[in-house]
C-alpha cells in the first residue's frame, strides 16, 4: 500500500501502476472490495500501533531484568515503531554456561505456549541467491560468503515474537517474561533433558 497527500506524487504513482511506464506494475491494483476491507482496517491502525508500542515498551522493561536476553535497541530517529515483529537477542555465552543454546530455549518456550521463533536465515543462504540459475540470469555470481555477525544473529542469538502478541495486555507480556524466568531457573535441568533427546 502506498499512501500520500502529494497530488504530483499520486499522479506519478498512478501512471506507473497503470502500466504506462512499466509492465512490471500492471494488474496490481486492488479491487473495490479489497479496498473497502482495507479501509475499515485502517480505522483501527493508530490504536493498534499505540497498543503495540505500549506492550513492546512494557516487554522491553521486563526483559532487561533478565541476564540472558536483551530486547533490540531502538534507534533514536524512530518516532513511531510499527513492531511488525518483536525482536530480542539471547546471550549465547550466558546460555552456554547453563548448557543451553538459543534453539533449545526456543523449543522449551514454545512448549509453554509462546510462539517464539528463530526468524530468518541469512539472505545469502537463500536458494534465490545460491542457485546456479541466478548466475545465469544476472551474468555474475553473488558474493554469499558468510558474515560473522549475521551468522551469530541468525543461528545463535536472534529471536522474535509475532506482532499479534503485542495486541494483548500487560498480563500477556508478563506471561512471556515469566515463562523465560521459569526456563532460566530450571536451565540446567532443561539442558540435561533436551540433551537426552538429542536436541541442541
Amino acid at each position: 500500500i502506498i499512501g500520500t497527500h502529494d497530488d504530483k506524487l499520486h499522479e506519478s504513482l498512478c501512471s506507473m501502476l497503470d502500466g504506462s511506464h512499466s509492465t512490471f506494475f500492471s494488474d496490481n491494483n486492488i479491487t473495490d472490495f479489497q479496498s473497502s476491507l482495507l479501509h475499515t482496517q485502517l480505522d483501527k491502525l493508530d490504536k493498534e500501533i499505540a497498543t503495540r508500542e505500549h506492550m513492546a515498551t512494557y516487554l522491553d522493561t521486563g526483559l532487561k531484568q533478565l541476564p540472558f536476553v536483551r530486547p533490540m535497541r531502538r534507534d533514536k530517529a524512530v518516532t513511531i515503531h510499527a513492531h511488525h515483529l518483536y525482536l530480542m537477542r539471547f546471550c549465547s555465552e550466558r546460555l552456554a554456561e547453563k548448557g543451553l543454546s538459543r534453539d533449545m530455549l526456543i523449543r522449551a518456550i514454545q512448549c509453554e505456549g509462546i510462539p517464539l521463533s528463530s526468524g530468518y536465515m541469512p539472505l545469502y543462504s537463500f536458494p534465490c541467491v545460491t542457485s546456479s540459475r541466478v548466475h545465469k540470469m544476472i551474468g555474475c555470481k553473488i558474493d554469499n560468503r558468510p558474515l560473522p555477525h549475521c551468522q551469530t544473529a541468525s543461528y545463535r542469538e536472534g529471536a522474535w515474537l509475532p506482532q499479534s502478541l503485542l495486541l494483548s495486555d500487560e498480563i500477556g507480556m508478563d506471561d512471556i517474561i515469566n515463562a523465560l524466568i521459569k526456563l532460566w531457573e530450571h536451565a540446567e535441568e532443561l539442558a540435561d533433558k533436551l540433551r537426552g533427546t538429542g536436541q541442541r
